[in-house]
């Protein structure tokens, strides 16, 4: 049993070092990045100036300027964007942090404000998900056991079978539970090193 555990482990690992290696980011994707057109950058809304539309402008549009403080500490800059505006435009205000877009033209760097910073909203929805699914698979088999059983909640629940499957169930919850932020912090690792290739390739 224990050969037949290793003969399938084994190639499973080695596919997928290999799959990690095949698809780790290179070069090409920061040209790729570059050759896009558009930077994405964080940045804060430091003021944001609501101003009358010109004539001719569909009802409901939104127009004014932004002002968005890029990076922190002495690296930072403050830019100019227009409010984000049109079908499927988030509603931008002060001290939010937002997600930009730079883009290089001739005349320079352009700045637009595409959505709001989402990642904190989104690492709890996550969290969320993964624990409910994550206890809804492991406790089937005991949730059967429970619904099964003649006895009383109180009884099934001192009973040694399930017991042992309710411990069971906890070990496989906190294993599935600890994959999210270990997949996490390699997603975001990734992401960083690319970020850095971009403007290494721009540069360069």
């Amino acid at each position: 049993m224990r050969r037949l555990a290793v003969a399938v482990i084994v190639p499973i690992a080695i596919a997928t070092l290999a799959a990690l290696v095949w698809l780790w980011p290179s070069d090409g994707v920061a040209k790729a990045a570059q050759e896009s057109g558009g930077e994405q950058l964080n940045g804060r809304v430091i003021s944001a100036q609501a101003e009358p539309c010109p004539e001719g402008q569909p009802a409901g549009e939104r127009c004014g300027t932004l002002r968005v403080r890029l990076g922190q500490g002495a690296d930072s800059e403050v830019v100019e964007t227009p409010l984000p505006s049109g079908p499927g435009a988030p509603p931008i205000a002060e001290g939010e942090d937002v997600v930009v877009l730079r883009f290089a033209t001739p005349e320079g760097a352009e700045y637009a404000v595409v959505d709001h910073q989402r990642a904190r909203p989104l690492w709890v929805l996550a969290i969320a998900f993964t624990l409910a699914l994550a206890y809804a698979g492991s406790s089937l088999p005991l949730l059967i056991l429970i619904v099964s059983s003649d006895n009383s909640l109180g009884g099934a629940l001192t009973d040694q079978v399930i017991a042992q499957e309710i411990a069971r169930s906890a070990v496989a919850t906190l294993g599935l539970v600890a994959a999210v932020p270990i997949m996490t912090l390699l997603a975001a690792l990734t992401q960083k090193r690319v970020q850095e290739q971009v403007p290494a390739a721009a540069t360069g």
